[in-house]
Formats: C-alpha cells, sequence, structure tokens
C-alpha cells in the first residue's frame, strides 16, 4: 500500500514514476555525466541538471573527475569535460562518491513522491556525506522514504526506525 491505496491499483507506469532510488552501487551509462543525471528526465534542461547536481554536492565544472586506470592506478582525463564528461562502461571513469552522487542528483532531478535509499552516501567521506545527507532531508520532506543504513546519522531524522 502506498498512502491508503493498495499498489495493484496503481497505473505501473505511474508507480514507476513516483519511485526514486539511490543504491549503493548505482547504475550508470556508458554517457556523460549530464546525461546520466537527466536519465528518464527527458525535458530537463542544463539548469535543471546544473541545480541537481549542486544539490548532490557535486559539480564536475569546478571538482576534479579523473579516470584512473584499475590495472596501472594511473590518472588521466576522461573524454569531455564537466557535465559532458563520458563516466565511461558502469561509471569506471568517477569515483564511488561520485557515482552516488550523480544517482542522488538524477533522483533530486525527478522529484519522486516515493524513495529507496540503500545506503545511498556509503562511499562518501564524512564532510561529503553530511552536505548530502542535508540535501537528502530535504528531498525526503512530505514523502515516503524508506532507507537502508548501517550508520545512525544517516537514518536519524526517520519517523520509524526498524533494527534488523
Amino acid at each position: 500500500m502506498i498512502d491508503g491505496v493498495p499498489i495493484a491499483d496503481y497505473d505501473v507506469h505511474h508507480l514507476r514514476t513516483s519511485l526514486g532510488v539511490v543504491s549503493q552501487e548505482p547504475v550508470l551509462f556508458n554517457d556523460s555525466i549530464g546525461n546520466n543525471i537527466k536519465y528518464n528526465k527527458y525535458d530537463a534542461t542544463r539548469e535543471d541538471i546544473v541545480r541537481a547536481a549542486n544539490e548532490s554536492n557535486f559539480n564536475p565544472e569546478v571538482e576534479k573527475v579523473e579516470e584512473v586506470n584499475k590495472t596501472t592506478k594511473e590518472k588521466k582525463g576522461g573524454d569531455g569535460h564537466g557535465f559532458d564528461q563520458n563516466v565511461g562502461v558502469k561509471g569506471s571513469h568517477i569515483s564511488g562518491g561520485q557515482k552516488q552522487r550523480v544517482a542522488i542528483a538524477r533522483v533530486i532531478l525527478r522529484k519522486p513522491n516515493v524513495l529507496l535509499l540503500d545506503e545511498a552516501t556509503s562511499a562518501l567521506d564524512s564532510a561529503n556525506e553530511r552536505k548530502v545527507q542535508d540535501s537528502l532531508d530535504r528531498i525526503m520532506e512530505g514523502k515516503t522514504c524508506i532507507n537502508i543504513a548501517h550508520r545512525i546519522d544517516t537514518i536519524k531524522n526517520s519517523n520509524v526506525i526498524m533494527v534488523f
């Protein structure tokens, strides 16, 4: 049930557009940072993308985004610049924290009614985690949110906390 309505009574398309997911290992496509943020939100403008990225504490125009060759550990710049930079296959050209912030920006842009956050800030350092958590707290207001986390700081503002 969502808002007292059985899931079976919902239109599937409406239900999918109402749901936002940020997982511990986000799904990114071999495309630009901007296109990964606006995925499934085709009418998003460049300004919308930049705003969502800033709210997720990620600005590829300012923040250094480097591809790391997994074999040699050698750093080199990826294709493109800023929001036009390619993230690589499965986001291989950006860090784990940057991947999570792209996924969070995607959710911020879509403004879903139901959020599923599965360790959404696990790959972030503590300074970035606090900033991103503040953004998540703002977007969770008035929404149904299922937040799976190991750290109590991530869920301390929840209405109901269940421990398994």
